[in-house]
């Protein structure tokens, strides 16, 4: 449906909501992603030896970029989605020769219009987020997010789960209405409470496949192993509310932050990276359910 939309010249929620791809990043553009960004460079087709077919969708990031997302580079499907399964074949940044660098490499899904949809006041954002600090490469933080008002502090509605891959331990499981606090989830928002661990895992020298499943009742994060068996990285069955009710844009991103560091941390882990720093996609897709 997708091929068939953009031959037509029509490029809209009908075209793509509940259509199937597979993008390998093997030639220049892609008739399902768009690629942008003013502080960075998205480069499809760069010649990569990690990659499956030896092509990948290599993003930069520019030496001294602004903090936020805002002209970071990036990939947006032209269309959004729901329900089904998103794979991604991904090598988050590497900040190994400037160990403090504050950079945020996101592979997730996301909308918002700022409409209220849900009716609690504050604008809904429906975004589910795999992300890495270059700065503790080990971990992986993951969020369901529901609503964002840019206020100050910012009112949000998010659950969020920190992993440290290496150990399979969980370092936290939150709810979250400010940032910064954590109210700890339900017994069954918590599955499961240790995570299969991968033997020096690291998100910034090593391809994984990252995966999510999204249905009415359930957000199921999970990964692929070195031998190729699946592993859960959290099974979320929590309250309809603390799930997003929209189609969404299947993105990737990379960017500096000047206000989030590994937890532990006491804020040092955040400096404008001075060289470049490059994100690696080798694969992307999303299967309907």
């Amino acid at each position: 449906m997708a091929n068939l939309c953009l031959i037509f010249g029509l490029v809209s929620t009908f075209c793509y909501a509940n259509a199937q791809f597979t993008e390998n990043w093997a030639g220049s553009s892609s008739q399902t992603f768009v690629t942008y960004g003013t502080h960075g460079t998205p480069q499809s087709g760069f010649a990569d030896p990690d990659a499956l077919d030896g092509r990948s969708l290599r993003f930069t990031l520019n030496p001294n970029p602004p903090a936020g997302v805002g002209g970071a580079p990036a990939a947006e499907t032209f269309g959004r989605y729901k329900y089904g399964t998103y794979w991604t074949r991904a090598k988050a940044a590497n900040c190994s020769n400037q160990p403090l660098s504050g950079v945020v490499s996101g592979i997730f899904t996301y909308f918002n219009d700022q409409g209220d949809r849900n009716g609690n006041g504050i604008p809904d954002n429906s975004e589910i987020d795999f992300e890495w600090l270059c700065a503790a490469p080990e971990v992986v933080h993951l969020s369901i997010w529901t609503d964002y008002q840019e206020t100050d502090p910012p009112n949000i509605r998010v659950v969020y789960r920190t992993i440290d891959l290496s150990t399979g331990r969980v370092l936290m499981d939150c709810y979250r209405e400010r940032f910064g606090e954590c109210r700890l989830l339900s017994a069954p928002e918590r599955q499961p409470s240790q995570v299969t661990p991968i033997s020096g895992y690291d998100s910034s020298t090593e391809y994984f496949w990252y995966g999510l499943e999204f249905a009415a009742d359930r957000v199921h994060f999970m990964m692929r192993g070195r031998n190729g068996e699946t592993i859960t990285l959290w099974d979320y069955r929590g309250p309809t509310a603390r799930m997003p009710q929209d189609e969404m844009h299947f993105m990737h991103n990379v960017w500096h932050t000047n206000n989030w560091w590994p937890e532990g941390d006491d804020g040092t882990m955040i400096e404008a990276p001075r060289s470049p720093v490059y994100m690696y996609v080798d694969s992307s897709s999303f299967t309907p359910a």
